[in-house]
């Protein structure tokens, strides 16, 4: 199984989930699972210095990260697509066709209402809040991941 994490960027929120999924499979002892992320704008731009310090704050290590953008392959490869926005989720769905059966916005797939909130250029509190809404999202659905 292969999960992939979608935002705009890929430097903040998309990262950061694809940084907690792994830190909890890694703490369940599950090693089948691949996780990765994208986004739509650059190729190799590091995750920003909230981003890391919140993550590393909360054990979870993403320095080495550096963005990738969504491609054919990354999405052929992908069992779970799941986005940070409906935008996303609209946009890979128009862009790729045959995704929509395995894309949702992270939300939507949690059961909830809303959006995960862009924290780039906003101060480290709002960080630290995408970063905890993120965690408890994932800690909710990583049986339903990987049934």
């Amino acid at each position: 199984m292969k999960v992939l994490f979608v935002c705009t960027g890929n430097t903040c929120r998309s990262p950061m989930a694809a940084g907690i999924l792994k830190k909890l499979l890694r703490d369940r002892g599950i090693e089948d699972v691949e996780v990765d992320s994208c986004g739509f704008v650059e190729e190799g731009v590091p995750a920003t210095y909230y981003a890391v310090e919140v993550a590393k704050g909360h054990g979870v290590d993403i320095e080495s990260h550096r963005s990738k953008v969504i491609n054919k392959s990354l999405i052929d490869d992908s069992t779970i697509i799941l986005t940070m926005s409906k935008r996303h989720r609209d946009e890979i769905i128009k862009i790729y066709p045959g995704a929509e059966e395995k894309t949702f916005t992270i939300t939507e797939f949690a059961g909830e209402e809303g959006e995960i909130e862009d924290p780039i250029g906003m101060g480290k509190d709002v960080y630290e809040r995408t970063f905890n809404r993120l965690y408890k999202i994932l800690e909710r659905i990583i049986d339903k991941m990987i049934e």
